[in-house]
């Protein structure tokens, strides 16, 4: 079942509920064929945004664009635009095939050719052994599959999922995201995905789009939006981050980058003055202390199964560090730490006095996010580019 591609795009897309925005012109263009991986906190608007695209919400401003015609106007079942929502939406009076039907029923389709395409799009989804059960008999794994295959099977332009996988459990959602992953990328139709959870987001999509107060963030493949944050919110939305003040100044003919607990080497074309400094837990590693940029203590560990997080402390920072899970440790232990080549991000900052909201510690400025998949602030300062980061000593 070959997808058919499609442009889509948002321009200057706009809601607002009274004195609230809940999307702020936002504008983009979706990759044609293409999965587009939408995520963002709750409240950012990528469900809202979803919805416009659909015809589901009326957009305050901005238009919806299909192949350069706008659609804006035209209600949800002209749209050639298929969706799977939050909570799948089935109905529970039909079986199985005849929810897959339902769309082909409204477009006025044939009954053999209904059936024709129903058995093959639950073929697809490796459902149609379950095509005559009822939807209350399902287990939620295979309520997404069908809720999937209703939304394809009357062959759309576009494919919107809100969320798919948000009401399973975890070992289920990992195996499904898979499963979801081989589909949608045999499919080939232009895809939206939503979602909250920023490894579902990065796993799924060709691109990523972060989110944050009505407007997209950043934008691009899951590895360079990840590697290279443009700012200090997509930094630590994504993932864990260490994030610290810093200055870039030249000391003995070279440009030196301070951090709170250590100098290394400025990345080239990094500028001379105050700059907030990013580096990943799984950029630092522990290292002999001959080979060790600067030293720690290990205030406390956290066993993840195939790693070990290290909270630790430098030169009045907390510093998150992702280790190997046998790691000999006791608490208070000095360990040696390096700083990988290449894997210090930078970002100006404007004011040498200004520390992002939500991120002080022991009054060194922006400290680490300290869970697996850290969260972002969105008050904190937009810088104005991204270097990527510097080689240790």
């Amino acid at each position: 079942m070959a997808g058919v591609n499609a442009l889509l795009e948002a321009r200057s897309l706009r809601k607002s509920y009274g004195a609230t925005v809940a999307v702020d012109s936002l504008s983009h263009s979706f990759p044609e064929g293409k999965i587009t991986a939408i995520v963002g906190p709750s409240g950012s608007g990528k469900t809202t945004t979803l919805w416009m695209i659909a015809g589901l919400t009326e957009p305050s401003g901005g238009s919806v664009r299909l192949d350069g015609r706008d659609i804006t106007a035209l209600p949800a079942h002209r749209r050639e635009i298929g969706i799977v929502f939050q909570d799948y939406a089935l109905f529970p009076h039909l079986n199985v095939r005849e929810n897959v039907e339902f769309g082909l029923r409204c477009r006025h389709v044939r009954r053999a050719e209904r059936r024709r395409r129903a058995a093959e799009t639950l073929a697809l989804v490796r459902m149609e052994h379950l095509a005559e059960r009822r939807v209350q008999q399902l287990s939620g794994g295979e309520r997404q599959r069908v809720a999937l295959a209703r939304a394809i099977a009357f062959r759309p332009r576009v494919l919107l999922l809100d969320e798919p996988l948000s009401s399973l459990d975890a070992r289920l959602r990992e195996e499904l995201r898979g499963e979801l992953f081989r589909l949608l990328r045999e499919l080939a139709i232009t895809t939206v995905y939503v979602t909250h959870d920023q490894v579902e987001a990065m796993s799924i999509g060709h691109e990523l789009a972060v989110m944050s107060s009505g407007r997209i963030e950043q934008s691009g493949p899951p590895a360079e939006v990840y590697r290279r944050p443009e700012n200090l919110f997509v930094a630590g939305f994504l993932g864990s981050a260490n994030i610290f003040p810093a200055d870039c100044a030249v000391r003995n003919g070279r440009l030196d980058l301070a951090l709170p607990f250590a100098a290394v080497d400025a990345p080239a074309g990094a500028s001379v003055g105050p700059c907030w400094a990013m580096i990943r837990p799984e950029d630092l590693e522990v290292v002999r202390d001959d080979g060790a940029d600067f030293q720690a203590a290990v205030e406390s560990s956290l066993f993840l199964g195939n790693q070990l997080r290290l909270l630790l402390r430098a030169g009045g920072s907390r510093i998150i560090v992702d280790a190997r899970n046998d790691l000999p440790l006791t608490e208070g232990a000095i360990l040696g730490i390096g700083i990988r080549a290449g894997k210090v991000v930078l970002w100006p900052r404007e004011d040498a006095g200004a520390s992002p909201k939500g991120h002080e510690r022991d009054g060194a400025g922006p400290g680490p996010s300290e869970m697996p998949r850290g969260s972002g602030n969105p008050d904190a300062p937009a810088p104005q580019e991204s270097l990527e980061g510097a080689r240790s000593r």
